[in-house]
């Protein structure tokens, strides 16, 4: 039986007096690789926040390998690769191989040396990306999607039995994007590490994800979010079938409908 790697039952959130997320119950197991499609404003970032640990539910709980989120001590079981992290200034100072060594220190400590096992693991990830020829290179001269595979890869060098993105497709062309999912897959398929995508639209993710949630505030249960290619999204919707409208989307298009 998987083990649960993220259990959310009955959360929510309000900033002061607005409501941000209503009655939110998720339950994530390992190997399990989750979407979480959403429009502006849905409440995607807010609920990231409360899964680091950055925030507290205002009311019901959200737990991280048994433990409550925002009392996990062990944050190196979580690889986070944060929306708009690429845009590196070109004269920033630390080569693709010195940021990926940074994503150890949350394991290994701040003040402690990296080990020569850590040096061969950063070795390791380096050709697991396609960065090897990189290694030496300044990151703010990379491409977009060229950083984007550094910072995942100092995400996946802490070795995290739970890999987060926000926003992935964020400033990265589609080549760059559709090379990264495919890496995803691979992660997931040989590694089973479980995962977690923040994203407004789903196109590119069908082929990664085993389960798509729909958020808007709160957890839509529109029978299209069962599936994930568009033609049974749109064929199964509920505001289509249940209003009699030729609708051109199904609801995670406009959730507020």
């Amino acid at each position: 039986m998987n083990k649960k790697i993220i259990t959310i039952e009955g959360l929510s959130f309000t900033y002061g007096c607005h409501p941000v997320l209503n009655n939110i119950n998720l339950s994530i197991s390992s190997g399990d690789v989750v979407a979480i499609i959403g429009p502006n404003g849905s409440g995607k970032t807010t609920l990231l926040k409360l899964v680091l640990g950055q925030l507290k539910p205002t009311a019901g709980s959200i737990k991280l390998f048994g433990t409550e989120a925002h009392k996990l001590k062990e944050r190196f079981r979580i690889g986070y690769l944060a929306q708009k992290a690429t845009g590196f200034n070109a004269q920033f100072p630390a080569t693709v191989r010195e940021v990926i060594c940074s994503g150890r220190v949350p394991r290994r400590g701040l003040f402690r040396s990296l080990t020569k096992q850590d040096h061969v693991l950063v070795e390791q990830i380096l050709e697991q990306v396609g960065l090897k020829q990189f290694a030496n290179q300044s990151i703010g001269t990379l491409s977009g999607g060229q950083q984007q595979r550094v910072l995942l890869a100092r995400a996946l060098v802490s070795q995290p039995d739970l890999l987060i993105l926000d926003e992935p497709n964020t400033g990265v062309d589609s080549h760059a994007l559709a090379s990264m999912y495919e890496l995803l897959k691979d992660l997931n398929r040989c590694q089973g590490i479980t995962m977690l995508i923040v994203s407004h639209e789903l196109e590119g993710l069908s082929s990664l994800v085993s389960h798509q949630i729909c958020l808007d505030k709160h957890i839509c249960t529109c029978s299209c979010h069962s599936f994930n290619d568009p033609e049974n999204q749109l064929r199964f919707c509920d505001r289509r079938i249940n209003n009699h409208v030729k609708a051109k989307e199904p609801c995670y298009g406009n959730l507020s409908i």
